[in-house]
């Protein structure tokens, strides 16, 4: 009895190692098919910031001081400090006007409160015949007068104060200031000088992230899109992530291309213009694409055979991709066409 289960057992085994060996993918042979062609390709450009600012001021003026140079991180400081002598003269100038507007209004409010209590007493008079029509009509269109004059000094101070928050927000203006983290790339202004208003002084650039411009035909911009998200590339031979950061939908007719940019993200590669970026890609190309494993080749002659027919069929080879052959059209071969792996002796 026992003899007759481990004879079971073994049976049992024997064919569970046969069902791994037969149906493992690693040893089961692999189906060898005819593709369309594909060659690697390689895009290189080089990098630069990813913005750039010409700096102008809105006034004219003496520069007091340029707070950076050349290389230098912009920081929490104005680029250029104009001078505010005149400017501030200005504004005092017109808070006074402000207070002196405060001073009138202030009397003739006064002058009112007694304007009213005059025409009150003028009202009593009047019913009881002690005073005429005469004067108390007098009385009220003083009274009229002085709430009007209040009126209007009211619009003057408030036109006043109108021109003093324009010449406070001027003011602001003579602090040229830029984005923070930008690298002065070029500066023609030294404390002293005069800048005039409108006349570019300096350049501010980005490098905080690196952009690569490439001009791409529709096969190669294609080949990009099926690309992932974020792909591999090298920046002087050191890894880097880059991603698409605009495709200008202008289509160049002269140059029969698309305009697009990359974008470059990592470290361990300097931040500045001009360093070689590369990363590879994989074209569509004319002919077929088919494993060196199932082209035999004898005499001059290439052949690969059809696995469902076993008959050989005659190719012309393009040239290479890796373990893979590239051959020309063929009537007789078409994508998902499947072939036979040839022996390294027919090879």
């Amino acid at each position: 009895m026992i003899r007759k289960i481990k004879s079971i057992v073994s049976c049992c085994c024997y064919v569970v190692l046969m069902i791994i060996f037969l149906g493992s993918p690693a040893l089961a042979d692999k189906k060898i098919v005819v593709s369309g062609a594909q060659k690697a390709m390689t895009l290189t450009g080089y990098t630069r910031c990813s913005k750039s600012v010409t700096l102008s001021s809105e006034i004219s003026g003496k520069a007091v001081r340029v707070n950076y140079g050349i290389g230098d991180v912009i920081g929490d400081k104005p680029f250029v400090e104009i001078d505010q002598t005149f400017i501030k003269h200005k504004i005092k100038a017109t808070k006074i006007q402000i207070k002196q507007f405060d001073s009138r209004i202030g009397q003739l409010k006064s002058q009112i409160a007694l304007l009213k209590k005059q025409q009150k007493r003028m009202l009593a008079l009047r019913n009881d015949k002690y005073v005429s029509e005469v004067k108390y009509d007098g009385a009220i269109q003083d009274l009229k007068a002085s709430v009007l004059q209040k009126t209007i000094l009211r619009y003057e101070k408030a036109m006043i104060k109108v021109e003093l928050n324009r010449l406070v927000d001027e003011m602001k203006r003579y602090n040229v200031r830029c984005f923070k983290g930008g690298i002065v790339t070029a500066c023609q202004i030294d404390s002293g000088e005069f800048i005039q208003a409108g006349k570019p002084f300096a350049e501010i650039s980005d490098y905080t992230t690196l952009v690569v411009p490439f001009s791409l035909s529709e096969r190669e911009l294609k080949a990009l899109n099926l690309m992932p998200k974020i792909f591999n590339g090298k920046i002087e031979s050191k890894p880097v992530k880059a991603s698409i950061n605009y495709i200008n939908p202008r289509f160049n007719e002269k140059t029969r291309k698309h305009d697009i940019e990359l974008k470059i993200s990592g470290k361990g590669y300097a931040k500045r213009g001009g360093l070689k970026f590369s990363t590879e890609i994989m074209i569509d190309t004319d002919g077929l694409l088919i494993p060196g494993s199932a082209v035999v080749n004898r005499y001059g002659n290439p052949k690969v055979k059809l696995k469902k027919t076993d008959e050989f069929i005659s190719v012309m080879i393009l040239g290479e991709s890796g373990s893979n052959l590239i051959v020309s059209d063929n009537e007789k071969l078409h994508p998902g066409t499947e072939l036979a792996k040839m022996d390294k002796e027919l090879r």
